[in-house]
């Protein structure tokens, strides 16, 4: 009977290897399923990742273009804004120009009534 229960020790010792790996494989097997599973998350999360960013670079490059586009229309501002300034005073020296003119043109009909009034004879200058 002891031998009985040596063998009967031995083949418990056995099946319970068996049994703690196939226990032992399917814990790598479940494992392996689940990082599997989280291989493929972490894909997807890579490819929304890149697509993320690849929005978030052309939106950089909007922006960049966009601050170009004020700078360039800052300046043309500027420009314009000179221009305005020059013709500004252009037409305030043609202003008082004019005014001259006027003031000049008073003194000469005063002088020669007949010649700047549409007058015949001799009063016309020459």
């Amino acid at each position: 009977q002891l031998r009985d229960h040596e063998q009967l020790a031995r083949e418990v010792a056995k099946l319970t290897r068996t049994v703690a790996q196939q226990i032992d494989g399917d814990e790598t097997a479940r494992a392996i399923i689940q990082v599997k599973a989280r291989q493929d998350e972490l894909k997807h999360e890579l490819a929304d990742t890149r697509e993320s960013l690849q929005s978030y670079e052309s939106k950089v490059k909007e922006v960049a273009q966009l601050k170009n586009d004020t700078r360039e229309l800052d300046q043309a501002i500027h420009n314009a804004s000179k221009e305005e300034t020059r013709l500004q005073l252009s037409i305030r020296d043609l202003r008082l120009e004019a005014v001259r003119n006027s003031k000049l043109i008073e003194r000469l009909s005063a002088r020669h009534p007949t010649w700047w009034n549409g007058g015949g004879g001799s009063g016309a200058a020459t």
